[in-house]
């Protein structure tokens, strides 16, 4: 329901000895949580509903609105990534600084987050950033290949496919490339090899 001006008046009533409900009867009418309902009841001890209901942050930047310095660390990063997709680069991102232990100070310094796909979306749109190309369906009246059965049995069919990638961020590409069984869809084994 979440209902907020509602459930404060349940919370004041029951701060005023005017309803017998419990915190937990409270949260099954109101659908806040037992700890929402208790913070509720220390806020409304210094102020009015009327003051809770009024957002705390108006007229204030959002805690995790970008800082100018993060959102051109970005923009320098992606120069290294002309034509990528955004969940792509999003996971990039995340992967080799965000999470990358060798990173940490960077990361610090420049007060750099976790971002969702909405926020790199918003950049890709911001900055005309290039996305690759998507493949065109089929039309409608076009009959498709159909997808065929996986293997019957493990070891019957292996297929190795390559995907070349700068994955070690020298500026060289190596292709990846995968033994996946058709069967189980397990990677059997795989490699790097240096591109020319």
């Amino acid at each position: 329901m979440h209902n907020k001006e509602y459930t404060l008046k349940l919370v004041k009533d029951k701060i005023n000895c005017l309803n017998n409900y419990s915190y937990s009867q409270i949260s099954t009418l109101t659908g806040y949580t037992k700890m929402q309902l208790i913070r509720f009841s220390k806020q409304l001890n210094e102020k009015d509903i009327d003051s809770i209901l009024v957002h705390g942050l108006i007229n204030k930047p959002s805690n995790n609105s970008p800082s100018s310095k993060e959102i051109e660390f970005i923009k320098n990063f992606k120069n290294k990534y002309p034509v990528i997709s955004i969940t792509q680069f999003q996971d990039i991102y995340h992967e080799d600084v965000i999470w990358n232990p060798k990173m940490k100070d960077i990361v610090k310094e420049n007060n750099l987050k976790v971002r969702s796909y909405s926020f790199f979306e918003s950049l890709y749109e911001k900055f005309k950033w290039i996305k690759p190309i998507k493949h065109q369906g089929f039309d409608k009246d076009c009959v498709s290949h159909p997808l065929r059965d996986p293997s019957p049995k493990r070891g019957i069919l292996i297929m190795i496919d390559g995907t070349p990638h700068d994955w070690f961020q020298s500026g060289k590409k190596s292709s990846l490339h995968l033994a996946i069984d058709d069967a189980t869809g397990e990677a059997l084994c795989g490699w790097f090899r240096r591109l020319c």
